[in-house]
Formats: structure tokens, C-alpha cells, sequence
């Protein structure tokens, strides 16, 4: 995933993390996804609702349904939220 546009902290993209999930819907301010097991935080895969960072890029014409990267970064309340999404 290309982070030259993003704008985060280098402590939010040193701890990012990256998974493929498929979407499932999209609202206001959250996404449902089923993802990947994400070993680095000991995630198996799993559906969710996740939090989307107010400035999470979304890149492309994504809809439910589809594959996707997302990059996911830790908060400083411990939780993790989208900050990227990008189709596969």
C-alpha cells in the first residue's frame, strides 16, 4: 500500500498493519469487514465492525462486497481503526 498521501504520525505508520478483508458495508464513521487472521496483533479472521478514522483514505470506487486491503493503526485508547482501505 502506498502511504506517500497519508497523513500520519510516524509513530500511527510505524504501527500500522495491514490485512485483506472483504467488506461488507459501510457507514457513518465504521466499516463491517471479515478479515484475514492478523498475526502481528493476534487477530484470527473474523467479522467486525471496525472504527473509520475521520481522515481514513478510501481509494477507489469500493462497494460491499469487495476485496480490500486495510490498514489498520492503534489508538492512543489501545483500540485499532481503519486509516486506509484500498481495493484489491
Amino acid at each position: 500500500m502506498d502511504h506517500t498521501s497519508m497523513h500520519m504520525s510516524d509513530s500511527q505508520m510505524e504501527g500500522a498493519v495491514h490485512a485483506t478483508a472483504v467488506l461488507n458495508s459501510i457507514g457513518e464513521g465504521t466499516a463491517n469487514v471479515s478479515h484475514d487472521p492478523i498475526p502481528e496483533i493476534g487477530w484470527p479472521g473474523m467479522t467486525m465492525d471496525l472504527p473509520l478514522l475521520a481522515d481514513a483514505q478510501i481509494q477507489g470506487a469500493i462497494v460491499p462486497g469487495d476485496k480490500v486491503t486495510i490498514m489498520l493503526v492503534k489508538g492512543s485508547d489501545g483500540m485499532y481503526a481503519i486509516s486506509a482501505m484500498v481495493p484489491n
